[in-house]
């Protein structure tokens, strides 16, 4: 028997106020995340359960249903959820979805890890090139730094 979504989902703990922009302009779109509440219906194990919701994306609000072993692990796989269907209803509207100029909806700090990861490899690539050229020196300065170039590349070379 499927799972119909309730028409109020109850208590809201989180919320964001979204972007959705299409070739026609950009318009609001609100996601939600009921409180969760455990489960005991039936006569497995009970669970918890929460609540996800979208406004502004279709022509509906839309909900979905939500489950964890415990309310943690259900609010981190609502926003999981959350992440994965708006980039795909975005691009089922002929439109992507941003909020705070960051098309990560839920962690915009994935966008800054991008970076470091970024440009820790362009520091190693510089590192690995400086560590070639000073190779030959003859210099006792440019030989012990040399060795340490030489440390970091075969320590993080192929990571």
């Amino acid at each position: 028997m499927a799972l119909k979504p309730p028409q109020d989902i109850g208590t809201i703990v989180a919320e964001r106020e979204l972007t959705l922009t299409t070739e026609q302009g950009e318009r609001k779109v609100f996601l939600r995340l009921s409180q969760p509440f455990l489960e005991t219906a039936g006569e497995g194990h009970p669970f918890w359960r929460c609540w996800l919701q979208f406004e502004g994306i279709g022509p509906t609000s839309a909900v979905h249903p939500v489950a964890g072993v415990d309310s943690l692990q259900t609010i981190v796989l609502g926003l999981d959820l959350a992440r994965k269907l708006l980039a795909h209803e975005a691009k089922k509207a002929g439109g992507t979805i941003s909020a705070y100029d960051d098309l990560d909806i839920i962690s915009p700090s994935a966008k800054l890890l991008d970076f470091y990861g970024e440009a820790a490899g362009e520091a190693l690539k510089a590192v690995r090139q400086a560590e070639s050229e000073l190779r030959a020196a003859s210099d006792p300065g440019l030989r012990r730094l040399h060795a340490e170039m030489r440390r970091l590349v075969e320590k993080y070379g192929d990571k």
